[in-house]
């Protein structure tokens, strides 16, 4: 509980930075908070901007590329989501997460062999992954 009142915290804090300044410090981490609070208030281009700017600083952040993924997917920019789901994979060949993200932007885009290759590769990776159409 007390870890949610602090992510809460914090969240409220780096949203109170104009979009326009840099972050305090230089850590990915923070950008990608800013970046996952505007993704849940539907900024999509913002949170972009900030999980880019995460990437920059730490470009094995497999979360930040994911992160980034799920937000282009929102935008329905669907190419873009599977080049970040590939990087995500590239550093973290195990993530069921981007497997499955990466299938669900594959199935969007009627590209059923590769999504059903992601959705049973990330059926593998996790058994409970009731994601996809596995």
């Amino acid at each position: 509980m007390e870890l949610i009142k602090t992510m809460s915290t914090m969240t409220r804090q780096l949203r109170t930075v104009p979009r326009q300044s840099r972050l305090p410090s230089n850590y990915a981490h923070d950008y990608t908070l800013r970046g996952l609070s505007e993704y849940k208030e539907k900024n999509y281009d913002r949170a972009i901007e900030d999980y880019t700017q995460a990437i920059l600083l730490d470009p094995n952040d497999v979360y930040a590329y994911t992160s980034r993924g799920i937000a282009y997917y929102h935008k329905g920019d669907y190419d873009r989501a599977i080049e970040d789901y590939t990087a995500a994979l590239k550093i973290d060949p195990n993530n069921a997460y981007a497997l499955t993200w990466r299938g669900e932007a594959y199935e969007k885009k009627d590209d059923k062999k590769r999504a059903i290759a992601d959705f049973q590769a990330a059926k593998l990776i996790d058994a409970n992954n009731n994601n996809g159409i596995i």
